[in-house]
C-alpha cells in the first residue's frame, strides 16, 4: 500500500495547491473527517475548511465556503466552487505547523 496521498485542489481559474501529504481533513454534512492512504473510494460535498497534512510536516490550511472532494486510488482532487475571497494562491494560504 502507498503510504502517501496525492492531492490537487482547483477552482475554475487556477490549481491552489499540487503535492503530496499523509492525511487531509475536512467537513461534509456528518462532520469533520480525514483521508489517510488507502482510503476507500469516496466523494462528498465538503464545507468551511480543507486542511492538507504534507509530509514536510507543515499543515496547509485553506478556508473555502463549499467544494466537491474525490478519493479515487490515494489520489485526492477537489475541485472549489466557491473560496473565500483573497484566497488565490498557495503563498496566501494560511501555513501552520503540525500539532
Amino acid at each position: 500500500m502507498n503510504s502517501i496521498l496525492t492531492v490537487k485542489v482547483l477552482t475554475r481559474e487556477k490549481t491552489l495547491f499540487q503535492g503530496v501529504a499523509f492525511a487531509v481533513t475536512s467537513i461534509n454534512e456528518k462532520g469533520t473527517f480525514d483521508i489517510l492512504p488507502g482510503h476507500e473510494n469516496f466523494i462528498s460535498q465538503i464545507y468551511k475548511t480543507l486542511i492538507i497534512h504534507e509530509e514536510n510536516g507543515r499543515d496547509t490550511n485553506i478556508p473555502i465556503d463549499q467544494g466537491v472532494l474525490k478519493v479515487y486510488q490515494n489520489i485526492i482532487e477537489v475541485y472549489l466552487v466557491t473560496s473565500i475571497k483573497g484566497v488565490s494562491s498557495v503563498p496566501n494560504v494560511s501555513k501552520a505547523s503540525r500539532v
